[in-house]
């Protein structure tokens, strides 16, 4: 996805009590989950790379965004909410391409 919908009430409610810090890690999760269209690694070292992190108080806010935004199963960690938009951004996409394809073959006389 080139952009993910970011509604800021939504965001406010679920980040009023984590720390600067935790925000940046939480977004740039977020971001890579979008951006890839699929659940974090399961890796820790890759997470930690993916938003750059290097101090102990950075891999620790890591740790606290993973528990309480994501749920680990066999292919990755899951942001649910993520899940869901991405899902229907797929949904969306293939009923425009649908659409798209209908309307040319009518206009190239096939239909």
């Amino acid at each position: 996805m080139k952009f993910w919908p970011r509604y800021t009430g939504d965001w406010k409610k679920k980040t009023a009590a984590l720390s600067l810090l935790e925000k940046g890690v939480y977004s740039e999760l977020l971001d890579y989950c979008y951006a890839n269209e699929c659940p974090l690694p399961s890796e820790p070292a890759r997470i930690m790379a993916i938003v750059g992190a290097r101090t102990a108080a950075e891999h620790t806010a890591v740790g606290n965004v993973l528990n309480m935004f994501f749920v680990k199963n066999g292919t990755g960690w899951h942001n649910e909410r993520a899940t869901e938009e991405i899902a229907k951004w797929h949904e969306k996409s293939t009923k425009a391409k649908a659409s798209v394809a209908v309307r040319w073959n009518k206009e190239r006389g096939d239909a």
